[in-house]
C-alpha cells in the first residue's frame, strides 16, 4: 500500500516565500510615511491642545504648525499646505496629501492620508 505525502513542496515553498518577501518588502517601504503622518497627526493635535479656546488666529495656528513641523523634523508637509478654513465654533484646520514610495522599477506605493482637527475659539 502507498503512503501518501504531507507537506509542501520545495518549489511551493519558494513561491510562498517569494510572495511573502514581496509583501514584506512593501511594508517595509510604507512604514517611513506612515511614521511621517504620525508626527504630522501628533502636530494637528498638540497644536489644537495648546491653541483650542485661547482665541487664536489663522497666522497664530500656522505660525504653531510651522514651529512644531520643525521640531518633528517633518519634510513631506509644510504650513501652507494645511488649509485654515472658519468653521461652526473656531477653525478648522485639515491636510490632505499623499505619500509616495518607489516600490519596484518605475512602480510605486501610494497612501492618501486626509485629517482635521477644528480648534474651538
Amino acid at each position: 500500500m502507498r503512503q501518501r505525502q504531507r507537506g509542501i513542496t520545495f518549489i511551493g515553498f519558494l513561491i510562498l516565500a517569494a510572495l511573502i518577501g514581496v509583501v514584506a518588502y512593501g511594508g517595509l517601504r510604507l512604514v517611513p510615511i506612515y511614521l511621517e503622518h504620525m508626527a504630522v497627526a501628533s502636530v494637528m493635535n498638540s497644536v489644537k491642545s495648546e491653541l483650542d479656546g485661547q482665541g487664536a488666529s489663522p497666522v497664530a495656528i500656522r505660525n504653531a504648525i510651522e514651529r512644531r513641523l520643525n521640531v518633528e523634523s517633518v519634510s513631506t508637509v509644510n504650513a501652507r499646505d494645511f488649509d485654515i478654513s472658519q468653521g461652526s465654533g473656531g477653525w478648522v484646520v485639515r491636510i490632505e496629501y499623499e505619500g509616495r514610495a518607489p516600490y519596484l522599477g518605475n512602480i510605486s506605493l501610494v497612501a492618501n492620508f486626509d485629517r482635521q482637527v477644528e480648534i474651538r475659539r
